[in-house]
C-alpha cells in the first residue's frame, strides 16, 4: 500500500491509500520490457531495409542524394529525445535490462553518422557502411536479448 497526499480546493489536505499497481507486477514489467525490444528491434529493421533499397550506381556505391534523403528523415526521430524510439531506449536502460548499454552505444554512434551525412558530404560512403553495420549490431543484440532473457515471457 502506498500513502498518497491530495488536496483539495479549499486548502485542506486529505490523505488516500492506493493499492499496488499492476506495473509493479515483476511479470508484467518483463512484458512491458518484451514489447518495447520487439518495437526497437522493428523499427531498427524498418530502418536497415531501408538502407539496403539505396538508389546505386553501377558499382553498388548507393548515390548521394538518396542516402542524404533517408538520413534526413530519420534523423528527427533518433534526435528527438521526446520521441517514442528515446523513450523506449530510456524505460529500457531504467530498468536495468541487460544489453541495454550496448544498444544505447550503437544508437548514439548512429545518430553520430546520420548527423553527419546530413550536414557533410564527404566521405558518405563509408559512413553508410558503418550506418548499416550498427544496424545490424542493434538487431543482434535486441534479438540475443530477447532470445535470452525474455523467450519463457
Amino acid at each position: 500500500m502506498e500513502v498518497q497526499e491530495k488536496s483539495s480546493f479549499n486548502g485542506t489536505v486529505r490523505w488516500r491509500e492506493r493499492s499496488k499497481s499492476k506495473s509493479e507486477d515483476p511479470k508484467t514489467r518483463r512484458i512491458r520490457e518484451k514489447n518495447d525490444l520487439q518495437a526497437i528491434c522493428q523499427a531498427v529493421k524498418t530502418l536497415s531495409e531501408a538502407f539496403a533499397r539505396l538508389d546505386r550506381y553501377s558499382h553498388d556505391i548507393p548515390s548521394i542524394r538518396p542516402a542524404r534523403e533517408l538520413c534526413g528523415k530519420i534523423r528527427p526521430q533518433l534526435i528527438n529525445q521526446h520521441g517514442t524510439f528515446n523513450r523506449t531506449l530510456e524505460r529500457l536502460h531504467n530498468c536495468h535490462v541487460s544489453g541495454s548499454t550496448k544498444i544505447i552505444d550503437s544508437t548514439r554512434k548512429l545518430r553520430f553518422l546520420v548527423n553527419s551525412i546530413t550536414s557533410n558530404e564527404s566521405d558518405y560512403i563509408a559512413k553508410i557502411e558503418d550506418i548499416k553495420q550498427y544496424l545490424g549490431e542493434l538487431i543482434g543484440t535486441i534479438e540475443t536479448v530477447l532470445h535470452l532473457e525474455y523467450r519463457e515471457v
